[in-house]
């Protein structure tokens, strides 16, 4: 048997960059969603775009990430990851 190395999942949010994500973090008892464009992957956080307001999610906040299945056509805008 071949050796596999493991995708941490930073590596696998990485994949996702400049595709229409939703983010799910815990929030107190409860958890809320954050929607955008994913445009980076940061040391420790990652950077949504949606209209104008930039959202900086501690990654170690997220619960889950919600993502468009493959071959389904993709959300406008997602050329638009600027600083």
């Amino acid at each position: 048997m071949g050796h596999h190395s493991k995708v941490t999942f930073k590596e696998q949010i990485k994949r996702q960059i400049g595709q229409f994500t939703v983010i799910i973090i815990k929030s107190g008892a409860n958890c809320c969603e954050h929607k955008g464009i994913l445009c980076s992957v940061e040391k420790d956080f990652l950077v949504l775009l949606n209209n104008n307001l930039r959202t900086e999610i501690l990654l170690n906040a997220i619960v889950a990430i919600k993502r468009p299945i493959e071959g389904v056509k993709r959300h406008k805008g997602h050329d638009d990851c600027s600083s």
